[in-house]
């Protein structure tokens, strides 16, 4: 019974459905919505043995997203975004780490209102990633997904998504643009007391042109931690390579610790190979991980990862071999 149920789950191991309605209003307002499920099986290392489970696998997550976009003149647009995440296989909301609501929360992920023009920059205020977190997931071969194999250096101890921000992103110059993000500390407690808290905040900076993509951050959170950060990406043609450098305070009165990890995307034809490895040799661990995606066109693709936790700060379950399966549908 165990096994016919275990070879039921992997023959239907992941999904991704794909929505995006657009209704326009009038000729200078629309709004849209989008909806993202994935679905994925996992081995993962337990105390008591490696366990398969279903859970989010791929790079995307479940996400529910409305997007409002309303022009006023040819440099002044008003956009709005809200976008929760949860878990299909239960039905449950899926906060995730730096939750700083109650998990009965509606709107999780995002939720922001900002206004833009091509002479003065964007502006949006709500809730979302402050500048630091807002670079980093985009160099690493997995985008920071909750695959096995990720090698994303996470931020350390940097908030990610804060409530009450107020973010403001420079025009760009020559491919060159700023990021400054400012939240308030009420609301962003992460249902923790925190005795002296401060205002969190982060500096950015990104520089894109043709193949090239690097930027730069420092974030200060909310119990004054600080993290810095290096990230950059070479798009080679036969591959992108990728590399991130963080670091940051470890907890309260710690002392720093440094993570980096190195990646590569390999497209070829309708595969795509992901390579990663992740340092973190003042925690004692270190990840290798690996990956592959079949598109068998733009809109049915299959993939599948493998991860290799090493180093004494891994408990001996974490050790282990780890996996997972799935496929990705796009309507």
């Amino acid at each position: 019974m165990k096994k016919t149920i275990l070879l039921t789950a992997i023959l239907g191991a992941a999904t991704l459905a794909h929505a995006d309605i657009t209704h326009e209003i009038n000729p200078t307002s629309s709004v849209s919505l989008g909806v993202w499920l994935d679905l994925g099986l996992q081995r993962v290392g337990t105390p008591d043995g490696s366990d398969w489970k279903m859970t989010s696998s791929g790079p995307p997550l479940n996400r529910v997203m409305f997007k409002g976009q309303k022009n006023f003149s040819p440099d002044l647009e008003a956009f709005a975004y809200l976008e929760h995440r949860f878990r299909p296989n239960t039905g449950d909301n899926a906060p995730g780490a730096n939750a700083s609501a109650p998990g009965d929360v509606q709107l999780y992920r995002h939720s922001w209102l900002g206004l833009r023009g091509a002479s003065w920059g964007e502006l949006r205020v709500g809730r979302m990633l402050n500048a630091l977190q807002e670079f980093n997931g985009g160099y690493e071969p997995w985008k920071g997904g909750t695959t096995v194999a990720n090698v994303h250096t996470g931020g350390i101890n940097s908030g990610v998504r804060q409530n009450n921000t107020l973010y403001y992103k420079t025009p760009e110059l020559g491919g060159l643009r700023g990021h400054l993000s400012v939240s308030d500390s009420e609301g962003n407690t992460n249902n923790a007391t925190i005795a002296d808290p401060t205002t969190p905040r982060a500096l950015g900076v990104q520089y894109k042109a043709g193949a090239v993509s690097v930027a730069a951050a420092i974030d200060r959170g909310i119990q004054q931690q600080e993290t810095r950060g290096l990230y950059g990406s070479y798009n080679f043609g036969v591959a992108t390579l990728m590399a991130q450098w963080e670091r940051g305070d470890s907890g309260v009165g710690t002392a720093s610790i440094t993570r980096r990890s190195i990646g590569a995307v390999i497209p070829a034809g309708k595969f795509t190979y992901m390579l990663g490895y992740l340092n973190q040799a003042d925690e004692k661990k270190n990840r290798f991980g690996a990956g592959l995606e079949y598109w068998a066109d733009s809109q049915l693709g299959f993939y599948t990862n493998v991860g290799l936790n090493r180093g004494d700060g891994w408990t001996p379950a974490q050790r282990k071999a780890q996996f997972d399966i799935g496929f990705r549908v796009k309507f």
